[in-house]
């Protein structure tokens, strides 16, 4: 063995290495430093302040918690040292923040905030948290069943009633909550608030409860985002009964609008009312009840008056009194007039072309307000043909376009023509030749 030693030690490539050990030694290390000196120099670490603040988490307990108090901080700033190509794609859920609470009994702490860079993100790491601690409450954990209160916050339309006779019941008739000890403390029941506006039978109606303190009112939607309800709906059973006495109210106008108008339709507001009285007497009435009349005579457009209703001996309104407001839709009555052989006239013709088309008139309906179309005449119609651009040709087809000269009907009023188009032949306008004459040239002699 020990020859076998000394034969390799007497080897030139082993003796090199025995001979330049250190010099290699050196070689290697210094490689190394020139290595990450480069490194450094294309991706420096730079450390920074992360332009975007990080969400606290809180590690806790289940059975003891902290509670959120309107001051409570639930973000925080880093500092953070990393390589140069870290940065160009840091993202805030790269970070995360939390503050340890497990293990901690009720009361208040200072707790430190810790802080890394996830273990899937980028390469760096958190130097710095700000703030750098936090303060907490700490509460022990509370659950407790209170009772569901059907509410009614609108009452059901006009005609029907929510008898407080027979009150909604709710299924379940009591909910779970459960959070910190000192919210669960503060709420005294959970509410199914019932808007009952649109409905006129009785019905099943699932609402969300909302938690209420001593004072009826709601909890704060913070504190709630700390307390857990269960179920956070109820289903509620809601009776809703007909009033005795509800009528339709039937408006009553006499007289007849201006000539060439007619009545369209009414509406009325409100469309009911509640009497009481004689029960045979309201029974009788059969659910109507008359205005007093509205004269109408010579309306010649929509207009409104707010009257009283005729009630018989025996029946009152509910309310000591009561306008009930009545529209009166009035319209024009829809006329016909009729043009035949209405002429066309010819738009932008060059001026070194004759036009010839065929037909050269047009019949002409229109359509509108009677009273307006009363006063119509065929010089009140305008029919063309536009021949601006066109150059001589063959026959072409041309639309024709009419408009109506009164301008109360120009939006009120429709229009149509027979035939739409027309031929039209285009040609040049003849020159015409002129024959030369022949002149005779001689002497005239005059006598003395």
């Amino acid at each position: 063995m020990n020859r076998l030693r000394a034969e390799l030690l007497e080897l030139p490539a082993i003796q090199f290495i025995i001979a330049n050990s250190a010099w290699i030694v050196t070689s290697v290390v210094l490689a190394f430093l020139i290595w990450i000196i480069a490194t450094l120099e294309a991706n420096p670490i730079q450390q920074r302040d992360f332009a975007q603040t990080i969400s606290i988490r809180f590690i806790e307990d289940p059975d003891i918690v902290h509670i959120a108090t309107a001051g409570e901080i639930r973000t925080s700033r880093v500092t953070i040292r990393a390589p140069r190509s870290t940065w160009d794609i840091l993202q805030s859920n790269d970070i995360e923040v939390w503050a340890d609470l497990r293990g901690l009994a009720p009361g208040q702490y200072e707790i430190e905030l810790e802080g890394r860079i996830k273990s899937d993100g980028p390469r760096g790491r958190v130097i710095s948290i700000s703030p750098a601690t936090i303060s907490v409450e700490m509460v022990q954990v509370k659950e407790r069943y209170v009772e569901v209160q059907p509410i009614v916050v609108v009452e059901p339309p006009p005609g029907y009633s929510y008898p407080a006779t027979a009150p909604a019941k709710c299924n379940p008739r009591e909910v779970l909550v459960s959070g910190p000890a000192t919210l669960v403390d503060v709420v005294i029941a959970a509410q199914a608030r019932l808007n009952l506006q649109s409905y006129t039978a009785s019905r099943s109606i699932t609402r969300a409860v909302t938690l209420v303190d001593e004072n009826n009112t709601a909890i704060d939607n913070r504190l709630l985002g700390q307390l857990s309800i269960e179920p956070e709906n109820v289903t509620c059973e809601v009776e809703i009964q007909a009033l005795e006495g509800l009528l339709t109210v039937q408006p009553v106008y006499t007289g007849e609008p201006a000539e060439g108008y007619r009545v369209e339709g009414y509406t009325v507001e409100p469309e009911t009312i509640i009497v009481q009285g004689d029960t045979n007497i309201i029974n009788a009435m059969g659910g109507i009840v008359q205005t007093e009349p509205i004269d109408i005579t010579g309306q010649t457009g929509t207009f409104s008056r707010n009257v009283e209703v005729i009630l018989p001996d025996g029946v009152q309104l509910q309310s000591e009194t009561q306008l009930i407001t009545v529209t009166i839709a009035i319209s024009p009555r829809i006329g016909t007039a009729n043009f035949d052989e209405v002429p066309i006239q010819i738009a932008n013709l060059d001026p070194t072309l004759t036009a010839i088309m065929l037909p050269d008139s047009v019949s002409v309906v229109v359509i509108g307000p009677q009273p307006l179309i009363e006063t119509l005449t065929i010089e009140d119609i305008s029919v063309t043909i536009d021949l601006s651009g066109r150059a001589a040709g063959p026959q072409v087809d041309v639309p024709v376009q009419v408009r109506l000269l009164q301008d109360s009907l120009v939006n009120v009023a429709t229009v149509t023509i027979e035939p739409q188009t027309v031929t039209v032949t285009l040609a040049p306008i003849a020159t015409p030749e002129i024959t030369p004459t022949s002149q005779i040239f001689g002497k005239i002699a005059v006598r003395p």
